[in-house]
């Protein structure tokens, strides 16, 4: 029995008399005494199997050496190992939203898995990260396909049709390319787009137009039952209008 057992076992089921524990200090410095023996034999242990990986090539060398000669750790293409908790990208599909949950070794090659999906990758084939989210000026991701604006206030809507991510490097920034609608395109940095369009004198001047009812529908204003389309219309109108004018009272 080791000491911690033998201390639970005189805590849990030791006689009591008036909520004291009846044990000798002897016995207790004994009990003490086992346990710090354990400990430190538990340390040397340790210090004998670090000792052991460090004789042996160290720790990447010992990992090599627990696989199967026919198996090998799977690696993403920068050379790091891929590890529990982390991402993949696979035909397409982008997992950058889940992770993966269990790697299973295979005859041929090894499985990744979580509860939305799974890929097979055959031994030494590289695992591919899903590439960094792209953003724009207001923090909402870029995808192919997206409608987008340009922030210098035109209110032109592009359609995305590219994206090339850069490497951190400022001589190779992360480019989207955009359709003009007339079969041409033209290149963005992220931050020179959004998602949301921006207003303008001209649609100001169209929205002045609308039924009260369709310009709250169109702005996305639910009314509540006790307020005024025509009201909210004239007092959104207004503030519209002193924003583009750079008016802030």
């Amino acid at each position: 029995m080791t000491g911690i057992e033998r201390l639970a076992d005189i805590v849990n089921d030791g006689p009591y008399s008036g909520g004291m524990i009846h044990i000798s200090v002897q016995k207790l410095r004994e009990i003490c005494e086992q346990i710090e023996r354990e400990v430190d034999d538990i340390s040397g242990r340790d210090s004998d199997v670090l000792a052991w990986v460090e004789k042996n090539g160290g720790l990447e060398a010992v990992k090599e050496r627990t696989m199967p000669e026919e198996m090998s750790w799977p690696f993403y293409e920068d050379g790091e190992p891929v590890r529990l908790g982390e991402h993949w990208q696979q035909d397409g599909y982008d997992w950058s939203i889940t992770s993966i949950d269990s790697i299973e070794f295979a005859e041929d090659g090894v499985r990744f898995e979580n509860e939305y999906a799974d890929a097979f990758y055959r031994y030494g084939e590289r695992v591919k990260r899903p590439a960094p989210k792209v953003l724009d000026a207001d923090g909402v991701e870029i995808r192919v396909g997206d409608t987008v604006y340009e922030i210098d206030g035109t209110g032109h809507a592009y359609k995305v049709v590219g994206i090339r991510v850069g490497d951190g490097d400022p001589l190779t920034p992360t480019v989207v390319t955009c359709d003009e609608g007339d079969g041409t395109s033209e290149h963005f940095l992220p931050g020179q787009l959004t998602h949301e369009r921006p207003d303008s004198w001209e649609r100001l001047e169209a929205d002045a137009g609308k039924n009260p009812f369709d310009y709250c529908k169109d702005v996305g204003h639910r009314l509540d039952t006790c307020e005024n389309s025509e009201a909210y219309k004239a007092r959104d109108i207004v503030r519209r209008a002193k924003k583009l004018a750079g008016v802030s009272e």
